[in-house]
């Protein structure tokens, strides 16, 4: 999930628009939102385990192992936090975030390429790193969607 929003955020700003206020606000609300869900999604990982001290009397030692609680032993719980919930929080809600997101982004470079005449020579550049990134973006995904299978 961390890696979508870095690929969001980077992408979303170096989108072609030119309300830079729209940008910041939306990157702003993905961010929290995405730190949001991460936080609640990884919450029951943090009750998975716990320490405990072994004290060897043969070795005069102490160490401190982590020991499995009664959530990683319960079968129902396995199941919908392993089964039902990995897939579409890790997986399919960030490919389908990227590809809506690599789409609006290269209808948006069509958009102003169809302008290029009132474009700088800066703005063509953006559109050129703008379509490179799009390019990453789309190679991440098909990896992506090749481990899944």
């Amino acid at each position: 999930m961390a890696n979508s929003c870095t690929a969001f955020l980077d992408l979303l700003m170096r989108l072609p628009l030119h309300d830079a206020t729209l940008l910041s606000t939306v990157a702003r609300f993905v961010v929290v939102v995405v730190c949001v869900v991460s936080v609640l999604y990884n919450i029951p990982r943090w009750f998975e385990y716990r320490p405990h001290v072994q004290i060897s009397a043969d070795t005069n030692s102490t160490t401190v192992v982590a020991a499995r609680t009664w959530l990683v032993t319960d079968p129902m719980y396995v199941r919908v936090y392993y089964s039902w919930l990995y897939l579409p929080v890790m997986c399919i809600v960030p490919l389908v975030a990227l590809l809506t997101i690599n789409t609006s982004l290269v209808l948006a470079v069509r958009r102003s390429r169809a302008d290029r005449k009132r474009m700088n020579v800066r703005q063509c550049r953006e559109n050129n790193v703008t379509l490179m990134l799009v390019s990453v973006v789309a190679v991440f995904v098909v990896c992506q969607v090749c481990v899944l299978t």
